[in-house]
């Protein structure tokens, strides 16, 4: 500890006493072994010599081939290999995985109360309580003044800290390395310290070591300081490292050449590095890595400096004096240098080598996420790939932070061009790992991460990612996981940039340059001023026109997508069945694919939300020759569409297509970011209205253009006819364009009635309606609804004429012709009411609604292909009444006209008779599943009509109707088939088709639960019959039918709030629902009950919601205290009666049922609830002779239930006399 200067030798000696006294080799069982390199202090020579022959066959294998850097099986010290590091014995204390028990002992004042932020601390702390002359305790003196405790202080200032201990150092050595070192200790959460004889005496200090170690592995795992999210700890890993970092940067200058102050850190942290106990493990390792990044920084300065130097000695050759100076200066610095450099590859060798492969993970991270830092920071001394390939080992770690640290290394450091090429050699022999990461590791984080990194490595270099690891990873912007998709954007970008963007725009610009056009200056000035450009801009000298940027991106974007979609042919192979889409359309994969990738491009491409230059773009005709003609655009001005564009520009059809999904995607997306910001704004109207207005303005001026251009092409029409929505009417009316608002509205009513295919038809049927809703151009749109409504009517009639519909076989025609003109009605009476139309029976036409009668009596047939025709016709019928009923409920309505009150009631029963027929066949019928499930909704739609009390008025009275039980038990009938269908299709083999049937019976069934759930809360059903809703909660595992069922149940938390009657009949509801899912499911095993008591927790939250939202609580709690805890008590204890007095297990099953009484217990809150409930549990004991017996296994849950409420009366300070029942 003297003031010499420690040599190589002096410092190897240090590292080679300290370690044999402090680390005991241990191999624990189960604990992860990983080879090392040897540290084997009796020399450095000999880590030297493993260095220079790594480093020899790192330079011949850059010339071998990759089989040979991949040999893991010849034994051969293949640097990329983890298997060729040598065993040393520093690794043998990393393999423990556990620690032997023992008692910690906590230091207990006997005086007074500790603060709380003491009492925090103290569990953090360990104290050894035996007597030592080598060790003591801190006392409560010292506590306040320490390193440790100044560090502790929010706001601590780190470099007053630090200046303070370098003078104490300069004037006392010794005292101040010991404060340093047992500053170190204590944040390793130990509240021993080192003392000074001990310090002073280099054998007491490994004495010391050596008995501190011999405590500390007795000691349990515990939480210690650096790792603590405590408040009093939250400042003390950053101002320790702080503290490291100020102190090795303010001793530079001659301390840290002194030979003292570097050894004694370095051996003590190199030896606490290597401690069993994880503690001082931990702590020592991440000061030990902050220390050597700083001392990093200060080596590659004199690098830099000793670099500069010799360029300046090279350069003044001839400068004698100047040269000597210099010369001198470089003599000073070179001793520094191998100094600092013998420092830092001591540590890396002691500390980094080892810690690297600890056996916690959190070590190990920290180890590679503070080596990226030490390359960055001397990349002259670390970048090498004898030090890049403990990246490469990282990337196999068990763990998925390791992995994730490693790979967030790598891609910072392949964004250095110098640190780039010095990895080209490890990046090739990794390169098909990282590439593994990105497509199948099994954490997301490190998916990501890895992604990033191929990303950057393709930036740099697009051969080194394989042609097939590009292809998969573009693959994955139609993830699932937003996660993926969204890491994955910039590679796609990246994709598209290097691979489709530059080459297309070079073509485009040699292309163009070929084209000659002389224009006057004047013209060419007018034409650079314009922002939206069809070709070119042009000088007055005849200069190469321009490439438009935007039109190369949009096609790249479109070129890039085209491989990727798939057209799936709907073709239907069997002749008697009919689709009415059959034609080539996108399927829903390439869809989502499209929707994916805008979505996950779009911040990054800013083209994409140039809506305005894509339309301008499109509205160009892409299948012909363009000529040698060149206008310039803007928005608002005429576009020529005799103008072509150059071949250069073109599309082809299927990316004209999918850039019009494109085109749609991003106005769909500025349209719903704008509605989201007016939540935000505060701004005024018409501010807010600014995007959804341009975007009106620029389809106004090109939607009816696309339309005519794209009128033969069903999957562009599929998302034109989508746009108006988008629209705000009102625009018309500013702008004065009621022409082209009537020119738009006029196409779709042209295109709805002619387009065959459902879902143009339902898109272009909401275009129409939205359009409707200006009012304000009634005038416009009113004569063209009329037009469209007897038009679409007289479809059906001529369609329908002269043909038996109710036992004809169709041809293939007539069936296309009938589904086509009803589907058309069907969408058309949705928007717009069309019932005078089909009344109307003059000049001998036919009355369409019994059209659609027979049409339905069709159905019950069962006809293959006729599935669309009978729910079209099914749907027409409900409409119809829909919209008469309408009419007599509105406001102001006193005079009914008896006829068509008459024409409503025999319409009503005749959609009721129907829809029976259709729900319950006899042998004879057999009706196709689609057409029954739609009756179902219609018939209890039906009954929330005419159920209603608007028809109790005495004028009205006719038309009311109520749901018999007889129909509420049919339908209940039906929907548990469906169910029961539905369950087992997922038993079935699990191939594709057998999946398909059994995700659409899931959604049919969705889709009947909806309709029942309505019409109970509605009231058309009886209450009583909700249980078989109830009872599918948790039932089936999915989380879509739990969340109807939770959708159901608030329904009905409003209802808890009515009147008595109403509150009743839930609680019995619920009581019964409980009741049916503990005999389907309770039995003798443990988890038997799981499913009652999910149940029973989500029935407990909806009276809980209902008690604090309702002002009458106690009619209420009344209400539960009666119908479910008396009930279900009579319930359960039945049961038990039942059981036979020999039947252990049937005795425990009947009281399981107190399990879910339990919870409903929980919420009582009145005394005189209790008290009635334990008089009641007392009345039935006795009647039915059962005796509870404290102890036996089967009456636990009734104990339990009555041991909470006998809490909540102690609570109160109450308690019940039991008598004699106990």
């Amino acid at each position: 500890m003297t003031g010499r200067k420690a040599t190589k030798k002096d410092r190897a000696t240090r590292l080679k006493t300290m370690p044999e006294f402090f680390q005991r080799k241990r191999q624990l069982p189960g604990s992860r072994k990983r080879a090392t390199d040897d540290i084997d202090s009796s020399s450095d020579s000999s880590n030297d010599e493993d260095d220079d022959q790594e480093q020899d066959e790192l330079d011949s294998g850059m010339e071998s081939s990759d089989a040979e850097l991949v040999d893991d099986d010849d034994g051969s010290d293949n640097e990329f290999n983890p298997t060729s590091r040598k065993t040393g014995a520093g690794d043998s204390v990393l393999a423990g995985s556990s620690l032997s028990k023992a008692k910690m002992k906590t230091k207990a004042s006997s005086k007074g109360k500790r603060t709380s932020n003491k009492k925090r601390r103290t569990e953090l702390e360990v104290t050894l309580l035996s007597s030592s002359q080598l060790l003591s305790q801190v006392s409560e003196q010292d506590e306040g003044i320490s390193l440790y405790d100044q560090t502790l202080r929010g706001g601590a200032d780190v470099e007053d800290m630090v200046t303070t201990w370098v003078q104490q150092y300069e004037s006392t050595k010794i005292p101040a390395l010991q404060a340093l070192i047992n500053f170190v200790i204590r944040s390793s959460g130990c509240k021993m310290a080192v003392t000074t004889e001990a310090f002073a005496d280099e054998n007491g200090t490994v004495n010391a070591l050596q008995e501190l170690q011999k405590h500390l592995e007795e000691l349990p795992y515990h939480e210690y300081p650096i790792i603590s999210k405590t408040k009093e700890y939250r400042n003390l890993k950053r101002n320790l490292l702080e503290f490291f970092q100020i102190l090795i940067d303010k001793c530079q200058t001659t301390l840290i050449y002194d030979g003292t102050l570097i050894e004694t850190l370095q051996s003590w942290l190199t030896t606490m590095s290597s401690s069993v106990y994880r503690p001082f493990r931990h702590t020592a390792t991440l000061i030990a890595l902050k220390v050597t990044g700083e001392l990093c920084v200060l080596a590659s300065k004199l690098y830099k400096e000793l670099n500069t130097l010799k360029r300046q000695l090279t350069a003044n050759r001839k400068k004698g004096d100047r040269n000597n100076v210099i010369k001198k200066r470089v003599d000073q610095l070179k001793p520094k240098q191998k100094d600092l450099d013998d420092i830092i590859h001591d540590f890396f060798a002691s500390v980094f080598n080892h810690r690297s492969r600890d056996v916690e993970s959190v070590v190990r991270s920290e180890c590679i996420k503070e080596f990226y830092v030490w390359i960055h920071l001397y990349p002259a001394h670390f970048g090498d790939n004898m030090y890049f390939r403990y990246f490469g080992w990282a990337l196999n770690d068990p763990v998925s932070s390791v992995r994730s640290e490693s790979l967030k290394s790598i891609t910072k450091l392949c964004k250095s061009e110098e640190l780039m090429n010095k990895m080209e050699v490890f990046i090739q022999r990794f390169v098909s790992r990282i590439e593994e990461m990105a497509l199948y590791d099994v954490d997301p984080s490190v998916r990501v991460h890895a992604i990033g990194l191929c990303n950057t490595l393709y930036i740099n270099d697009k051969n080194i990612i394989s042609d097939s690891g590009r292809k998969a990873l573009t693959n994955l912007v139609s993830s699932s996981n937003s996660r993926i998709r969204k890491s994955v954007a910039p590679f796609v970008k990246s994709i598209i940039d290097t691979d489709i963007f530059r080459p297309t725009l070079d073509r485009v610009e040699q292309s163009l340059s070929a084209l000659t056009v002389t224009t006057t200056a004047a013209e060419s000035e007018s034409s650079i001023s314009r922002n939206h450009r069809t070709t070119a801009t042009y000088s007055s000298n005849a200069l190469k026109p321009s490439a438009n940027k935007s039109w190369v991106v949009f096609k790249s974007i479109a070129e890039f997508l085209s491989p990727r979609i798939k057209l799936t042919a709907n073709i239907n192979t069997d002749e008697n069945s009919l689709r009415l889409d059959d034609v080539s359309v996108f399927d829903h994969h390439t869809i989502q694919i499209i929707d994916n990738t805008v979505e996950s491009i779009w911040s990054l491409i800013q083209e994409l939300q140039d809506y305005q230059a894509m339309a301008i773009y499109l509205s160009h005709d892409h299948s012909t020759i363009g000529s040698s003609q060149h206008m310039d655009y803007e928005l608002g001005d005429p576009v020529d569409d005799t103008v072509e564009l150059e071949p250069c520009y073109q599309l082809t059809d299927v990316e004209e297509s999918v850039l019009l999904y494109v085109f749609v995607i991003c106005l769909n997306k500025l349209a719903k970011n704008e509605n989201s910001n007016e939540k935000k704004k505060d701004n005024a109207q018409s501010h807010l209205d600014e995007t959804p207005n341009k975007i009106t303005q620029t389809l106004i001026q090109f939607l009816p253009k696309l339309i005519r251009k794209y009128g033969d092409d069903m999957n562009i029409l599929s998302q034109l006819t989508q746009l108006p929505q988008l629209m705000n009417m009102n625009v018309y009316l500013e702008l004065r364009k009621e022409d082209a608002y009537k020119d738009l509205l006029q196409q779709l009513c042209k295109l709805y009635s002619t387009i065959t295919l459902p879902e143009i038809l339902q898109t272009c049927s909401s275009s129409i309606h939205h359009m409707m809703k200006a009012t304000f151009l009634s005038e416009s749109n009113g004569p063209l609804m009329v037009d469209l409504r007897k038009r679409i009517v007289s479809q059906v009639r001529d369609a329908c004429r002269g043909k038996e519909l109710y036992t004809a076989r169709f041809t293939t025609d007539d069936l296309h012709t009938i589904a086509t003109t009803v589907t058309r009605l069907d969408y058309l009476i949705g928007i717009v009411d069309t019932t005078d139309d089909m009344d109307d029976t003059s000049d001998m036409k036919a009355d369409v609604m019994d059209l659609m009668g027979e049409l339905v009596d069709r159905s019950v047939l069962g006809y293959d292909g006729e599935s669309q025709i009978g729910q079209s016709a099914l749907s027409i019928l409900f409409r119809y009444l829909v919209w008469r009923c309408s009419y007599l409920v509105e406001d102001g309505m006193v005079a009914f006209d008896t006829a068509m009150l008459n024409k409503i009631e025999r319409r009503r029963n005749w959609t009721i008779e129907k829809c029976t027929e259709l729900l319950f066949t006899t042998d004879d019928t057999a009706p196709l599943p689609e057409v029954q499930r739609l009756a179902f909704s219609v018939l209890i739609d039906t009954y929330t009509i005419f159920s209603s009390d608007m028809f109790l008025k005495s004028d009205l009275n006719l038309l009311h109707h109520k749901c018999n039980n007889a129909t509420q038990l049919q339908l209940i009938t039906f929907l548990s088939s469906e169910i029961e269908s539905w369950q087992a299709s997922k038993h079935k083999d699990a191939s594709s088709d057998k999946n398909n049937e059994e995700v659409d019976r899931k959604a049919w069934c969705l889709e009947l639960m909806t309709s029942y759930s309505r019409g109970l809360t509605m009231g058309v059903l009886d209450l009583q019959h909700g249980s078989i809703i109830l009872k599918q909660y948790g039932e089936h595992g999915d989380e879509i039918i739990d969340m109807h069922v939770k959708a159901f149940v608030e329904d009905l938390e409003e209802d808890l709030m009515g009147y008595t009657k109403l509150t009743e009949q839930i609680c019995r509801l619920y009581l019964n629902a409980l009741e049916q899912s503990f005999k389907l499911h309770v039995d003798m095993n443990y988890r038997s009950v799981d499913k009652m008591l999910k149940l029973g927790r989500l029935l407990c939250q909806s009276f809980k919601q209902a008690n604090e939202n309702n002002e009458n609580s106690q009619m209420l709690e009344n209400i539960v205290c009666d119908r479910i805890h008396l009930d279900g008590i009579d319930f359960a204890l039945g049961n038990a009666r039942e059981a036979k007095p020999t039947d252990d297990d049937a005795l425990a099953i009947a009281l399981k049922f107190f399990k879910v009484l339990t919870l409903f217990a929980k919420q009582l809150n009145r005394a005189r609830d209790i008290g009635k409930i334990h008089k009641h549990l007392e009345s039935r004991l006795q009647e039915y002779q059962l005796k509870p017996v404290v102890g036996e296994k089967e009456w636990e849950p009734y104990f339990a239930y009555t041991k909470t409420m006998d809490d909540l009366l102690k609570k109160k300070g109450l308690r019940f006399d039991y008598g004699a029942t106990n």
